[in-house]
């Protein structure tokens, strides 16, 4: 019996998970190769997709149960199960985007961004960090009433339904800097039992914080807001730098990873929310001394073993793995802004890092990520946690 008793059970029994695991990763790649052309959207792409696997759920279930090792089981009661559990699965995967907005240009893009970038059942919220005080003195495009009208014309025009989106106004106390204040107000929300954001997104400056008094001695090295990324909010950011394309272009991530196990936490959470026109391209620098004598040789073959068989399952088509050769006297961000700045064969709309947990302890940048964050000319993410 086994596994095959396990498949068949009553219907609150999970899936064996390498059942699971291989029924996803065959449905995933069918599915892409199938509507990677097909140019439809919204609640056609939906319907095309639900028809493909319709017609040919008996096909995939009995691959996937063959390189689970799993005997045949009553079709009614596995598609009832499959079912299900894609529903749950559609449900339970969905992403939260939190955007800081406060009426400029750079908090306008990121929202842009954030409207291009989720997928259909993903939600948004835009919150507004303001000073009561001071709404007199501030030009009219910054003034809460203003940034909050603005920004919900943006959400309902883009968005299926209001249930996907809210916009939150939240007023900071008096000399209290508005990256402080966001900071502040995401540790509310998790303490306070609500859902966390799964992405802070924000808009990049590029301007050296000159007010370092002001921010208590913690000078900022992106602008104010942007700064809090690498030192106080843990989850993955998203640094907006500029536009990207629709959605029917594609986009291209390119993925910096190095042999540490968050290296594949970062891909998974970047082929999360890619589409099946985007590009994933994960990279992996090696220094010019490696001549084959080294120990870490067999670790790199290893690398881009594994990282390539994971892309040839699960990542849309075209994706792929390089190895980046850095040249004498470069550093690793040389070599990897290099490629993402310089490239003539793609166009990198984001650019994945994965910093170590002590790379941001202290409100301390590490010297990698601190340069890939401020040399990339491309959208940023960050994965923390």
């Amino acid at each position: 019996m086994g596994a095959t008793a396990s498949l068949i059970s009553e219907e609150t029994k999970k899936l064996p998970e390498s059942a699971f695991l291989n029924y996803q990763k065959h449905i995933q790649k069918a599915v892409l190769e199938e509507i990677a052309t097909c140019g439809l959207q919204g609640a056609e792409l939906d319907a095309r997709v639900m028809a493909f696997i319709t017609d040919n759920e008996k096909k995939l279930r009995a691959d996937a149960l063959q390189a689970a090792s799993v005997s045949p089981i009553d079709d009614k009661k596995f598609s009832s199960k499959l079912k299900s559990n894609l529903e749950a699965m559609r449900a339970s995967h969905s992403y939260k985007f939190m955007v800081g907005i406060d009426g400029s240009a750079t908090s306008a893009l990121s929202l842009a961004v954030s409207l291009k970038l989720r997928h259909r059942h993903d939600t948004i919220q835009a919150i507004h960090s303001y000073y009561k005080d001071n709404q007199d003195t501030l030009p009219p495009d910054a003034k809460m009433s203003n940034v909050l009208e603005k920004a919900e014309t943006k959400l309902r025009g883009a968005m299926p339904s209001e249930r996907y989106y809210n916009l939150i106004s939240a007023e900071r106390e008096e000399g209290e800097v508005a990256k402080d204040h966001i900071v502040r107000f995401l540790r509310s929300l998790e303490f306070g039992g609500q859902r966390a954001a799964d992405f802070w997104v924000c808009g990049y400056t590029g301007n050296r914080n000159r007010h370092s008094a002001e921010n208590k001695g913690n000078p900022s090295i992106m602008g104010s807001t942007s700064d809090i990324t690498l030192r106080n909010i843990h989850m993955p950011v998203i640094i907006v730098k500029r536009d990207i394309a629709e959605i029917a272009k594609g986009r291209t991530f390119v993925v910096a990873v190095g042999s540490t196990e968050h290296s594949k936490q970062a891909l998974e959470i970047i082929l999360s929310l890619t589409l099946p026109r985007d590009k994933v391209i994960v990279v992996h620098v090696v220094h010019p001394h490696n001549d084959g004598a080294h120990d870490s040789d067999a670790t790199l073959s290893a690398l881009e073993r594994d990282y390539t068989h994971e892309l040839d399952t699960i990542a849309p088509k075209g994706s792929y793995y390089k190895t980046l050769q850095m040249s004498e006297g470069d550093n690793v961000d040389e070599t990897i802004l290099r490629f993402v700045n310089e490239s003539e064969d793609i166009e990198c709309d984001f650019l994945a890092i994965a910093p170590r947990t002590n790379e941001t302890n202290n409100f301390q940048y590490s010297s990698l990520a601190q340069q890939l964050v401020l040399n990339a000319k491309t959208n940023v993410i960050i994965v923390k946690h």
